[in-house]
């Protein structure tokens, strides 16, 4: 048993085949709590095939991690193939920033991030977003590009920003044409974006460490965007239940609050052979749209 991490969640529909990966995509998730991945077949069907959830015992440090996934390659013989038709990555949330497509230029993507503390080792990477106009500039540590590519053929991974991801799901998701404000809740850091009308007027990361951070921030934003608490809607998502402290505390200040469970009607997921929390998977659901 590894003192880094266990397994949590495993589901498998009868159609995968553990040989034959080259027909699939893989989507993956490392996220502050753990690592999960699904699988789908790269045939424009929104099926997951496979699916799986490892959670760490602890707060884990950068070095820590990388050694708990080392175990997880060694031992787990569908993440660990490297004959994927696409792999889908999504590392730990970094800074990044969001450029209009009019004024984005390829040859200034360390100007935009000249606010961020990087490597000259680590990536910097682009990805214009398919539901706004709008470029992704954001870095992928060396440790991460490292890692991964010593398992997978580099020119099949795409590495995906938690914003990109998020704004995505949620330009395909939300009909609100008023405003709204949604609110993507993992362990230690949030994505806030504002929306009027289908169009984005904020986003951002902001790391938190209790409760009260996470409505300091919400409360912030909402007063930038002349949010009214009574009339406009908050949408939650992520690691997020009505009993959490974080809804409880947020419920005292915004009226209409939800956490979002509906599932794209444009995305079919066949699930009926297990039951899944896309509250809890919206990233690794997100990802599809990228």
């Amino acid at each position: 048993m590894s003192k880094f991490y266990q397994e949590i969640l495993w589901r498998e529909n009868g159609n995968f085949s553990h040989t034959d990966t080259a027909k699939n995509i893989l989507y993956l998730q490392v996220y502050p709590e753990g690592l999960r991945y699904w699988v789908s077949p790269n045939n424009g069907e929104s099926e997951i095939l496979y699916w799986k959830d490892y959670q760490f015992l602890k707060p884990l440090l950068i070095e820590e991690k990388i050694t708990a996934l080392r175990e997880i390659y060694a031992s787990d013989n569908v993440i660990s193939q490297e004959n994927w038709a696409k792999i889908f990555i999504q590392s730990d949330a970094n800074a990044f920033s969001l450029v209009p497509t009019a004024l984005f230029e390829e040859d200034n993507l360390q100007v935009y991030l000249k606010n961020i503390s990087f490597s000259q080792k680590d990536t910097l990477l682009h990805t214009p977003q398919k539901r706004i106009d709008a470029v992704n500039v954001f870095v992928v540590p060396e440790i991460w590009s490292d890692f991964f590519s010593a398992y997978y053929p580099k020119d099949h991974i795409k590495f995906c920003h938690p914003t990109q991801v998020f704004l995505e799901s949620i330009k395909e998701n939300v009909q609100e044409k008023d405003l709204s404000l949604h609110l993507l809740v993992e362990k230690g850091y949030i994505i806030v974006i504002a929306l009027r009308n289908g169009e984005v007027e904020f986003c951002n990361i902001f790391n938190y460490n209790v409760a009260n951070d996470v409505l300091y921030f919400l409360t912030t934003v909402a007063q930038s965007c002349d949010f009214n608490r009574e009339k406009h809607k908050v949408f939650l998502y992520g690691k997020i239940h009505p009993s959490a402290e974080i809804f409880v505390l947020l419920e005292k200040y915004f009226a209409k609050l939800y956490i979002q469970k509906d599932i794209s009607d444009k995305i079919k997921i066949e699930i009926a052979w297990a039951t899944m929390d896309f509250t809890t998977y919206y990233d690794l659901l997100g990802m599809c749209f990228v």
